[in-house]
C-alpha cells in the first residue's frame, strides 16, 4: 500500500523531535475532501486495516499538499492525527471521537 513511502517516516517517528519526510507529488488538480473521506480513514485505522504512524503519514500530507481543500472541521481532524507530540498519541478512543464529530457535521 503506501508502506514504501512511509517507511522513513516511520523510522522517524521512533525519535521525539525528529524530523519525517514526506514525499508529496502535487499534481496541480483540485481534490475536495469530504468529512466522510476523513471518516473513511478513521474507520481503516479502526479496523487495523493502517496503524497510527500511516494515519498520521495521510493526515500529514493531506495538511501539506496544495492539491487538496477540505473545510476547517477536516482540518481540525487532520490537526489531531498529525502532530500526537502536541495533540497525543493517536488511540482508538481519540479517533472514534473524532470520527463522530465528523459525521454528525460538526
Amino acid at each position: 500500500m503506501i508502506e514504501p513511502a512511509i517507511s522513513a517516516y516511520r523510522r522517524g517517528s521512533l525519535e521525539r523531535g525528529r524530523s519525517r519526510p514526506i514525499e508529496i507529488q502535487e499534481t496541480g488538480v483540485r481534490v475536495t475532501l469530504k468529512r466522510k473521506h476523513i471518516s473513511n480513514l478513521c474507520s481503516w485505522y479502526l479496523d487495523n486495516e493502517i496503524d497510527a504512524v500511516e494515519l498520521e503519514y495521510i493526515a500529514d500530507l493531506i495538511g501539506l499538499c496544495a492539491d487538496f481543500e477540505y473545510d476547517s472541521t477536516i482540518e481540525d481532524a487532520l490537526q489531531t492525527f498529525s502532530d500526537p507530540e502536541t495533540t497525543g498519541q493517536i488511540t482508538p478512543e481519540t479517533v472514534r471521537k473524532v470520527q463522530a464529530l465528523l459525521d454528525q457535521g460538526i
